[in-house]
């Protein structure tokens, strides 16, 4: 064997070992991304497009989703939209008919506050709240009715 040989066969050895390391730092920092930022896509966010309700789904949130996720001891704004298919008109916000009924209360220490409006019958109505989370609120999920005025809708909220 030639000296050169031997040293093209070090050099070689050394980038295969330089390449599985930089691989394995790479699946690494991935892993770690996507555990750290990977709830980030569920979460509610104000800008999120909120679609029209109608007869047989009275509420929607935005995203069209059926559940709400949200930080213990936060506050974060949402845009609901509500459709009154009724015949009469209805106020909310102003004499707590604005509210989350939870199977689990200890989960579902969530607040929504509205401000005070009239919600026309036969309309479509844009609706700002602010979902306040109780700093108490126990961490996991449970289903809840969320009740405003006389429409209600059955949601998950998992507080995180």
């Amino acid at each position: 064997m030639r000296v050169g040989d031997k040293g093209s066969l070090q050099h070689a050895m050394s980038a295969i070992i330089t390449l599985i390391i930089g691989i394995a730092i790479l699946g690494l920092v991935l892993s770690f991304v996507g555990v750290k930022f990977g709830d980030l896509s569920d979460r509610i966010d104000a800008d999120q497009v909120t679609p029209e309700p109608t007869s047989d789904m009275p509420i929607t949130l935005p995203d069209g989703k059926d559940s709400l996720i949200l930080e213990k001891s936060s506050e974060q704004e949402v845009n609901i939209k509500i459709y009154n298919g009724g015949s009469s008109d209805f106020l909310v916000g102003s004499d707590g008919n604005v509210y989350f009924d939870c199977v689990d209360s200890s989960v579902g220490q969530v607040e929504i506050i509205i401000p005070a409006m009239k919600i026309n019958a036969g309309e479509i109505t844009d609706i700002p709240a602010l979902m306040k989370v109780s700093k108490t609120a126990e961490q996991g999920k449970t289903q809840c009715d969320l009740v405003i005025g006389t429409i209600s809708r059955s949601v998950f909220v998992s507080v995180k």
